[in-house]
Protein backbone atom coordinates (compact mmCIF):
# COMPACT_ATOMS: atom_id res chain seq x y z
CA UNK A 1 0.00 0.00 0.00
CA UNK A 2 1.38 3.39 -1.04
CA UNK A 3 0.31 5.15 2.18
CA UNK A 4 2.21 2.66 4.35
CA UNK A 5 5.29 3.11 2.18
CA UNK A 6 5.07 6.91 2.51
CA UNK A 7 4.55 6.63 6.28
CA UNK A 8 7.52 4.29 6.47
CA UNK A 9 9.68 6.74 4.52
CA UNK A 10 8.51 9.60 6.72
CA UNK A 11 9.19 7.65 9.90
CA UNK A 12 12.52 6.17 8.89
CA UNK A 13 13.97 9.29 7.28
CA UNK A 14 17.16 10.65 8.73
CA UNK A 15 16.19 13.85 10.55
CA UNK A 16 19.30 15.59 9.23
CA UNK A 17 18.29 14.91 5.64
CA UNK A 18 14.57 15.63 5.78
CA UNK A 19 12.77 18.95 5.78
CA UNK A 20 9.54 18.75 7.74
CA UNK A 21 6.86 21.37 7.40
CA UNK A 22 6.33 23.18 10.66
CA UNK A 23 3.37 24.90 12.20
CA UNK A 24 3.66 28.65 12.53
CA UNK A 25 4.79 29.82 15.97
CA UNK A 26 4.01 33.03 17.83
CA UNK A 27 7.32 34.45 16.60
CA UNK A 28 6.49 33.40 13.06
CA UNK A 29 3.15 35.15 13.27
CA UNK A 30 4.89 38.33 14.35
CA UNK A 31 6.78 38.37 11.05
CA UNK A 32 3.67 37.32 9.10
CA UNK A 33 1.53 40.17 10.41
CA UNK A 34 2.46 43.79 9.98
CA UNK A 35 0.97 47.16 10.71
CA UNK A 36 0.47 47.87 7.00
CA UNK A 37 -1.65 45.09 5.48
CA UNK A 38 -5.00 43.28 5.87
CA UNK A 39 -3.58 41.49 8.91
CA UNK A 40 -3.00 44.77 10.76
CA UNK A 41 -5.66 43.93 13.40
CA UNK A 42 -3.55 40.90 14.38
CA UNK A 43 -0.35 42.89 14.85
CA UNK A 44 -0.73 43.25 18.61
CA UNK A 45 0.52 40.33 20.79
CA UNK A 46 -2.91 39.54 22.28
CA UNK A 47 -4.47 39.35 18.81
CA UNK A 48 -1.61 37.19 17.53
CA UNK A 49 -2.15 34.82 20.47
CA UNK A 50 -5.85 34.55 19.57
CA UNK A 51 -4.88 34.01 15.93
CA UNK A 52 -2.47 31.23 16.85
CA UNK A 53 -5.04 29.56 19.09
CA UNK A 54 -7.73 29.69 16.39
CA UNK A 55 -5.51 28.47 13.55
CA UNK A 56 -3.17 26.09 15.34
CA UNK A 57 -0.44 27.63 13.22
CA UNK A 58 -1.54 25.63 10.17
CA UNK A 59 -0.49 27.63 7.07
CA UNK A 60 -3.60 26.58 5.11
CA UNK A 61 -5.84 27.86 7.93
CA UNK A 62 -3.83 31.09 8.25
CA UNK A 63 -4.21 31.67 4.52
CA UNK A 64 -7.96 31.19 4.82
CA UNK A 65 -8.08 33.69 7.68
CA UNK A 66 -6.18 36.16 5.49
CA UNK A 67 -8.91 35.78 2.87
CA UNK A 68 -11.51 36.60 5.52
CA UNK A 69 -9.49 39.66 6.59
CA UNK A 70 -9.28 40.86 2.98
CA UNK A 71 -13.07 40.51 2.76
CA UNK A 72 -13.32 42.98 5.65
CA UNK A 73 -14.07 40.67 8.57
CA UNK A 74 -13.06 42.10 11.95
CA UNK A 75 -10.70 39.91 14.01
CA UNK A 76 -13.55 38.68 16.20
CA UNK A 77 -15.79 37.98 13.20
CA UNK A 78 -12.99 36.26 11.27
CA UNK A 79 -12.00 34.03 14.18
CA UNK A 80 -15.64 33.08 14.83
CA UNK A 81 -16.21 32.41 11.12
CA UNK A 82 -13.03 30.34 10.97
CA UNK A 83 -14.13 28.23 13.95
CA UNK A 84 -17.41 27.52 12.16
CA UNK A 85 -15.68 26.76 8.88
CA UNK A 86 -13.30 24.27 10.55
CA UNK A 87 -16.50 22.34 11.30
CA UNK A 88 -17.26 22.54 7.58
CA UNK A 89 -15.26 22.78 4.39
CA UNK A 90 -12.08 24.21 5.92
CA UNK A 91 -11.85 21.23 8.26
CA UNK A 92 -12.02 18.90 5.28
CA UNK A 93 -9.30 20.91 3.51
CA UNK A 94 -7.09 20.79 6.61
CA UNK A 95 -7.40 17.01 6.90
CA UNK A 96 -6.55 16.64 3.22
CA UNK A 97 -3.61 19.06 3.48
CA UNK A 98 -2.09 17.19 6.42
CA UNK A 99 -2.30 13.89 4.57
CA UNK A 100 -4.58 12.32 7.17
CA UNK A 101 -7.44 11.75 4.78
CA UNK A 102 -5.33 9.39 2.69
CA UNK A 103 -3.35 7.90 5.59
CA UNK A 104 -5.81 5.07 6.17
CA UNK A 105 -3.27 3.25 8.35
CA UNK A 106 -3.61 6.08 10.90
CA UNK A 107 -7.41 6.41 10.99
CA UNK A 108 -8.17 3.98 13.82
CA UNK A 109 -5.40 5.44 15.97
CA UNK A 110 -6.57 8.99 15.22
CA UNK A 111 -10.12 8.12 16.27
CA UNK A 112 -8.80 6.70 19.52
CA UNK A 113 -6.45 9.60 20.25
CA UNK A 114 -9.14 12.21 19.61
CA UNK A 115 -11.91 10.34 21.46
CA UNK A 116 -10.07 8.93 24.46
CA UNK A 117 -7.00 11.06 25.16
CA UNK A 118 -8.28 14.49 26.14
CA UNK A 119 -5.18 15.46 28.10
CA UNK A 120 -1.53 15.52 27.00
CA UNK A 121 0.51 12.44 27.84
CA UNK A 122 4.24 11.75 27.76
CA UNK A 123 5.38 9.74 24.76
CA UNK A 124 6.33 6.75 26.94
CA UNK A 125 2.83 6.66 28.43
CA UNK A 126 1.25 6.78 24.97
CA UNK A 127 3.47 3.88 23.90
CA UNK A 128 2.52 1.85 26.96
CA UNK A 129 -1.21 2.52 26.66
CA UNK A 130 -1.43 1.92 22.92
CA UNK A 131 1.08 -0.92 22.42
CA UNK A 132 -1.42 -3.73 23.07
CA UNK A 133 -3.67 -2.55 20.22
CA UNK A 134 -0.94 -1.31 17.89
CA UNK A 135 2.19 -3.48 17.70
CA UNK A 136 3.83 -0.84 15.47
CA UNK A 137 2.87 2.08 17.71
CA UNK A 138 6.33 3.66 17.64
CA UNK A 139 6.10 3.84 13.84
CA UNK A 140 2.58 5.33 13.96
CA UNK A 141 3.32 7.91 16.68
CA UNK A 142 6.51 8.98 14.92
CA UNK A 143 4.55 9.50 11.70
CA UNK A 144 1.92 11.57 13.55
CA UNK A 145 4.59 13.70 15.19
CA UNK A 146 6.36 14.37 11.92
CA UNK A 147 3.02 15.29 10.30
CA UNK A 148 2.43 17.86 13.11
CA UNK A 149 -0.68 15.94 14.13
CA UNK A 150 0.71 14.96 17.52
CA UNK A 151 2.35 18.02 19.08
CA UNK A 152 3.99 19.01 22.34
CA UNK A 153 1.05 20.42 24.27
CA UNK A 154 3.09 21.58 27.23
CA UNK A 155 5.40 20.06 29.81
CA UNK A 156 2.76 17.36 30.31
CA UNK A 157 3.39 15.70 26.97
CA UNK A 158 1.87 15.16 23.55
CA UNK A 159 -1.66 15.65 22.25
CA UNK A 160 -3.41 15.86 18.91
CA UNK A 161 -3.12 19.47 17.73
CA UNK A 162 -6.44 21.05 18.86
CA UNK A 163 -7.59 22.58 15.54
CA UNK A 164 -6.83 19.34 13.75
CA UNK A 165 -8.63 17.38 16.49
CA UNK A 166 -11.71 19.58 15.98
CA UNK A 167 -11.59 18.99 12.23
CA UNK A 168 -11.18 15.24 12.81
CA UNK A 169 -14.21 15.11 15.13
CA UNK A 170 -16.35 16.58 12.37
CA UNK A 171 -14.80 15.05 9.27
CA UNK A 172 -12.54 12.15 10.20
CA UNK A 173 -13.30 9.06 8.13
CA UNK A 174 -15.66 6.72 9.96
Amino acid sequence: MIVLRVLSELTNADEENIVLLQLTTADGLRSWTSSEDPMTPYYEPAQRAALLKATGGWPIVLNHLLKLAVKGYSPRQALAQLTNEIKGSEGVRLLEATGLTEAVALHTLMHQLVAEFDAPLPLDDLHELLQPDYPNIHFLLTALRRMNVLVNADAQGLAVEPILAAAWRHHGPR
